[in-house]
């Protein structure tokens, strides 16, 4: 147990990578940089508890962001935790959308502002797909048609 959890989260930010703000007056954009999965648990595990007395790294459900399909949830969720990205960079990725299948990564449309974002297949019947953003685990599941999401160039074959 951490004997001053504000001060192991402090070090543990000072290794985050910094950022930048491009522009000013009525048209900001931020530039945010990823962060290393291994350094976002610490620091999960170094905030200790939240309020309502969870762990801060089990934390899956975000109020306000509840899924919009209970059942697809409920039947996910306990598969979803054990399911990791099999597809590395540069290969593994699948070749067509028959060939996705559970642990592929591919890309999914989350709005005209938003864009295209990394998902990882959790589930896949016939053409339904269900899936997790890969940079954000912790947001809920949903699901998409197979003809609503992309490929990522697999390269040479």
């Amino acid at each position: 147990m951490l004997i001053n959890p504000p001060a192991a989260v402090s070090a543990l930010g000072m290794k985050l990578p910094v950022g930048r703000v491009y522009g000013g007056g009525k048209v900001v954009k931020l530039f945010v940089p990823n962060i290393r999965r291994e350094l976002y648990d610490k620091i999960l595990e170094a905030a200790g508890p939240l309020a309502d007395g969870g762990p801060a790294a089990e934390r899956a459900d975000v109020p306000g962001q509840a899924s919009e399909n209970p059942q697809a949830k409920s039947e996910t969720d306990a598969a979803a935790d054990n399911v990791r990205c099999i597809s590395p960079v540069t290969s593994g990725l699948p070749r067509s959308w028959e060939e996705i299948t559970v642990g592929h990564m591919v890309l999914a449309h989350e709005s005209p502002d938003d864009g295209w974002w990394e998902a990882v297949v959790i589930k896949r019947e016939d053409e339904i797909l269900t899936l997790r953003y890969r940079d954000a685990p912790k947001l809920p599941k949903f699901i998409r048609h197979i003809n609503t999401v992309a490929l990522v160039n697999p390269g040479p074959g």
